[in-house]
């Protein structure tokens, strides 16, 4: 039985481990795709509507099962320059409303398909403010 305890708790942190890397990746996919977007919006490369889109598309992909990458015990976890903070599981109700309604900004652009970078202005907005607020709240610097 020991055994059996103490290889389940093997494969427990193995997975949570997974986890983090998983997030670590789909955070950094976040990441790039905001870099892309946000290098449009103040010009340093040029508007590309496909490029723009293709950048939406790959943050709402990442975004996706994003609030099941944080089995409680992480926090801290990984080796990005940010990580999950404890705030995560002290409101993990608030975290999981705010990663729904971060997929749901990027769905609705989505939907929009900015097709000029004033439409990506506007359909980007609301996401850069979702992902800063989160930021603030729910990770920490390690």
């Amino acid at each position: 039985l020991a055994t059996a305890l103490i290889g389940s708790a093997g494969i427990l942190a193995a997975q949570d481990v997974n986890e983090v890397a998983q997030r670590e990746s789909a955070m950094k996919k976040v990441g790039s795709g905001a870099k892309t977007i946000g290098d449009m919006l103040k010009g340093e490369t040029e508007f590309n509507a496909d490029r723009a889109n293709a950048a939406l598309a790959e943050m709402h992909s990442a975004s996706m099962n994003f609030e099941n990458l944080f089995p409680e015990g992480t926090a801290g976890a990984g080796s990005n320059e940010f990580v999950a903070s404890e705030k995560i599981w002290e409101d993990f109700t608030g975290f999981e409303r705010a990663v729904a309604t971060f997929r749901s900004d990027i769905e609705a652009a989505q939907q929009q398909a900015p097709q000029d970078k004033e439409q990506l202005a506007a359909a980007f907005g609301t996401i850069g403010k979702n992902c800063q607020s989160c930021h603030e709240t729910y990770r920490t610097k390690k």
